[in-house]
């Protein structure tokens, strides 16, 4: 179930939250389930989760999977990472 009010960037911006990469962010502000169930990951979840997208080889794959991980955070699914 969303939050009534809004989530935004500041809520994810907490004391020792990850920073985001940035097609992980603009994917986020596009995907309001998904930047619900990010916002509601623990700091260490955040950071594995920048991690799996970091481990990369290029931005081509990075991408491919920021676009699956929006997807699955958008259902709820954080078990990928």
């Amino acid at each position: 179930m969303l939050p009534d009010r809004k989530l935004s960037f500041n809520d994810m911006a907490e004391a020792g939250a990850p920073d985001l990469p940035l097609g992980l962010g603009m994917g986020l502000a596009q995907s309001p389930k998904a930047l619900h169930t990010y916002a509601n990951l623990s700091n260490e979840r955040k950071a594995a989760l920048v991690q799996y997208i970091q481990n990369r080889r290029n931005g081509a794959e990075a991408q491919q999977v920021v676009d699956s991980a929006i997807e699955r955070l958008g259902a709820a699914d954080t078990g990928f990472f």
